[in-house]
């Protein structure tokens, strides 16, 4: 038996594997035909469906990735990128949920008037418990396409959640009408109306769920429990609002509240590349001889003669003779060969502190090194410092309703760009140091990274040297042609993220105030509900005593996104039926 534990942790494994690398079944030629004319010209989907056919999902996703940084404004590819990130969720990939919303939202922010993208968005944030944001998002979703069930029960879901009664209550009212053969959307519809004070289709609805889950089953009983427990507020409501008095409105008045904490992150990333290259060498430039002084001889000699006879007169003959003689050690001769050569050198620095203050209170920060030489001279000596590092300083002037944050920010950074040698004297020695500063005033919203400042600095330099005629010949030209170049890219960047020290806890809105959902639905005419109702009354007396208003987590079932667990040929055949360009 211990011998087969190996044999099937490792068969299991193989499924694992294979289940997140298996290609998806082929999708049918009709639905690429749709979805070309979606796409960007240069986008071929046939190239899609081969590459996701015979490579699986992550080859198929990085070609919609790569055709994303060419064409980032077009909502179809953030929509196919989006339906490959779930389907790796599926298939054991975990995170790409994160990354499938993200595109659902840029596909939203590029067209607005899609439900599709209303609603996808919607419910991812339904499922992270986001309901504020859920709700709006399913709110457009409805409008858009209100005869949408999924988008009806989860809207209605975030709605009960939220404590929004009368949105709550709409939306089930109009699933129920669509369709009222479901058992969670009558479940819902039980638990809605009782809520809301309507008893009849409050029990009508629940008799219906029994028939479907059965009488004595646990989840009836849990409902028919609740349902009760909501009917009976719901009476007491009534019983009690004649002696309920017009809550007042008044103006809030400023709370006088400590000083918030925040945390700040700072980012400053510095790079330095230099980057030298040679090519030839002008050999006659570079050569070198030493001539030995003691061999180099120098001389002139002269020779004259005359024939002399009684009778005649000759003129004077003769010759000079000069010399030269010079002796070259060999030995002692220098030159250069070197006629290709390639240096790099590169400073790096990423530095990220983090802050710790409060608002209207300075935060320094202060990190590095203190390069100290000493230095002699004719007059005595001297002790020089050199520091590097980073210097850091934030103060938080003031926190919006909107949470964003106003600050006063100083930054600085140094490095040695050729760092010092402790064995050579400091006066004998270049030092170089690059330095970085920033000072500014800033406007950043909580757990949002903003670009403080940046540069991009290139600096280039050659040269160039040759010998007449000699450094025009190819291949000869290497020997008597030299050419440098120098080039030093520096990049340097200054960020800062502010988080909140203590997680802010938001604020629910009064039962009695109409939330953006309401007022959306009202506006659109998709919702008309009078003011001076029982459901009223019952919301008045829910804010009176907030005991009463009892939204358990387990009242309603979760949504299911149909659309989350449809294969990908069937995401694709809606993707095409949606989008209209």
């Amino acid at each position: 038996m211990k011998h087969l534990y190996p044999l099937i942790i490792g068969i299991i494994f193989e499924i694992w594997i294979s289940g997140c690398t298996e290609p998806v079944p082929p999708i049918n030629s009709a639905i690429i035909q749709k979805l070309a004319p979606t796409m960007p010209a240069f986008f071929s989907v046939a190239q899609f469906m081969k590459i996701l056919k015979e490579d699986g999902l992550d080859s198929a996703s990085r070609y919609v990735n790569s055709a994303l940084q060419v064409a980032p404004k077009n909502a179809a590819l953030h929509f196919l990128n989006g339906f490959l990130y779930e389907e790796m969720e599926r298939m054991g990939d975990k995170g790409k949920d994160a990354l499938a919303g993200v595109a659902y939202k840029s596909a939203y922010m590029l067209d607005p008037s899609n439900s599709l993208g209303c609603y996808l968005y919607g419910s991812y944030k339904l499922r992270l418990g986001q309901y504020a944001e859920a709700q709006q998002f399913l709110t457009y979703s409805h409008v858009l396409n209100p005869k949408s069930i999924d988008t009806l029960y989860s809207l209605a879901y975030t709605s009960y959640y939220l404590r929004d009664l009368p949105v709550a209550l709409s939306s089930i009212k109009r699933a129920l009408e669509l369709n009222p053969k479901i058992p969670e959307i009558q479940r819902a519809a039980a638990i809605i109306f009782s809520a809301s004070g309507q008893e009849v289709p409050a029990r009508r609805a629940l008799a219906f769920y029994g028939q479907k889950v059965g009488v004595r089953s646990p989840s009836y009983l849990k409902v028919q429990e609740r349902v009760d427990q909501w009917l009976n507020i719901a009476a007491l409501a009534r019983e009690k609002h004649s002696k309920c008095t017009p809550i007042p409105k008044i103006n809030p008045t400023p709370e006088n509240k400590e000083p918030e904490s925040l945390f700040i992150d700072c980012y400053i990333v510095f790079i330095q590349e230099e980057n030298y290259t040679l090519q030839g060498n002008n050999f006659l430039e570079q050569l070198s001889v030493a001539v030995n002084s003691g061999n180099a001889l120098a001389g002139v000699q002269r020779s004259l003669k005359r024939e002399t006879l009684t009778d005649a007169t000759f003129p004077v003959t003769g010759e000079w003779k000069k010399s030269f003689s010079l002796g070259i050690d060999l030995s002692q001769a220098t030159y250069s060969l070197n006629v290709a050569n390639a240096q790099r050198r590169s400073v790096n620095l990423v530095a990220r502190p983090t802050l710790s203050t409060v608002v209207s209170k300075p935060a320094t920060f202060e990190d590095g090194l203190v390069y100290s030489a000493a230095t002699e001279g004719s007059n005595g000596g001297a002790l020089v410092n050199i520091p590097t590092g980073i210097i850091i300083s934030i103060t938080p002037r003031d926190v919006k309703m909107d949470d964003s944050v106003i600050m006063d920010v100083s930054l600085s950074a140094s490095t040695f760009s050729a760092a010092p040698d402790a064995g050579i004297g400091i006066s004998n020695q270049l030092i170089e140091r690059t330095i970085g500063t920033v000072t500014s005033t800033v406007k950043v919203l909580m757990g949002q990274t903003i670009v403080i400042a940046g540069s991009n600095e290139v600096t280039t330099s050659s040269n160039e040297n040759e010998t007449p005629g000699l450094g025009s010949i190819p291949i000869i030209q290497y020997f008597f042609k030299q050419k440098t170049a120098n080039q030093i890219r520096r990049n340097i960047l200054y960020l800062v993220t502010v988080r909140r020290s203590i997680e802010k806890k938001p604020k629910s809105l009064p039962l009695l105030t109409p939330s953006q959902a309401q007022n959306l639905l009202k506006r659109t005419g998709f919702w008309a509900l009078g003011e001076y109702t029982t459901l009223f009354y019952i919301l008045q007396f829910l804010e009176r005593s907030p005991i009463f208003a009892d939204f358990r987590s387990g009242d309603l079932a979760e949504p299911v996104n149909t659309f989350y667990i449809m294969s990908l040929e069937d995401k694709l055949s809606n993707l095409a039926r949606f989008l209209y360009f």
